[in-house]
């Protein structure tokens, strides 16, 4: 069943808003070095278009975190792909998406929402982008991301994204961006409360 955007951001807001009560835990997958790019030259915090970023022969499955803990990665696990878009409208984010696959086979994708977040001066680095998510997923192998078991379902969850040190050239790219990624993941009584909101949605659809 679709949802609608604004169903979606409601729903992740109420859902962190209930994390003293229910448990809200944070998933983070960091990339490092990876490939940016306005695809033309970057109008900085107005501007307008497409930022687009992918992995180059540089580009490293830096850390995978919960609760901002460092996961045992496994041996040989290493980034495989990565794709994704921001939408910009006057430096505004206004949609996009985003997927990482691992060499192990797992993976996760996500929307970016609109309305949310924006391009901002970081000093000495050139940019960042920050942006909400909704509808992440991940494809686990052997209930694990990247070899680190999750304690939740695949999904879909909420989240957010930072894009850092993006130090644009007169073309638009930047080769030396950063990538954070967050799932915002219930612990057990979570999980309960988003069954229970999910009727709720639902009977109110009907």
């Amino acid at each position: 069943m679709k949802i609608s955007h604004a169903v979606a951001v409601s729903f992740a807001s109420a859902l962190v808003g209930a994390g003293a009560s229910a448990g809200v835990s944070l998933f983070q997958t960091d990339i490092n070095t990876l490939t940016a790019s306005s695809n033309g030259p970057f109008g900085g915090t107005t501007h307008t278009g497409v930022v687009s970023f992918a992995m180059n022969n540089a580009t490293t499955l830096a850390a995978v975190r919960f609760d901002g803990v460092p996961q045992p990665v496994s041996p040989g696990v290493a980034l495989a792909g990565l794709t994704g878009q921001i939408n910009l409208v006057n430096g505004f984010v206004q949609g996009g998406s985003l997927s990482i696959l691992v060499n192990d086979g797992s993976a996760y994708a996500a929307t970016i929402a609109g309305g949310a977040g924006r391009v901002r001066v970081q000093a000495g680095q050139g940019f960042r982008i920050d942006g909400l998510t909704f509808s992440g997923v991940f494809t686990l192998v052997n209930n694990a991301f990247a070899g680190v078991v999750l304690p939740f379902p695949a999904g879909p969850w909420s989240g957010s994204i930072l894009l850092s040190a993006f130090n644009p050239n007169a073309d638009g790219v930047s080769t030396r961006s950063n990538l954070e990624v967050y799932a915002d993941v219930p612990t057990p009584g979570g999980v309960a409360l988003m069954g229970a909101a999910g009727l709720v949605g639902l009977r109110r659809r009907r």
